[in-house]
């Protein structure tokens, strides 16, 4: 299944480990995701915004991820489920 972990470190230390394949995918803000995904090509960012929150997941470009999160997060928005995270 898929391994989750919560750690308040900044993406300086996410992004380099993203890039090396040592994460799949992580969620932060999405306006510094949107930041980093612009200043370095093998970055994107996938899905919508969902809640008020304005976090976005952060994904390796070319991802594997990107259509299951992308539909996963589109699948709990319709379902209104992502309201009560």
């Amino acid at each position: 299944m898929f391994d989750f972990f919560w750690s308040p470190c900044s993406t300086v230390v996410y992004l380099p480990m993203l890039l090396n394949s040592q994460l799949q995918a992580f969620i932060w803000d999405s306006s510094r995701l949107d930041y980093e995904a612009a200043q370095n090509c093998d970055l994107v960012t996938a899905g919508e915004l969902f809640g008020r929150s304005g976090y976005g997941i952060g994904l390796k470009k070319n991802s594997p991820w990107t259509q299951d999160i992308s539909l996963q997060i589109l699948a709990l928005h319709e379902s209104e489920s992502i309201c009560a995270m």
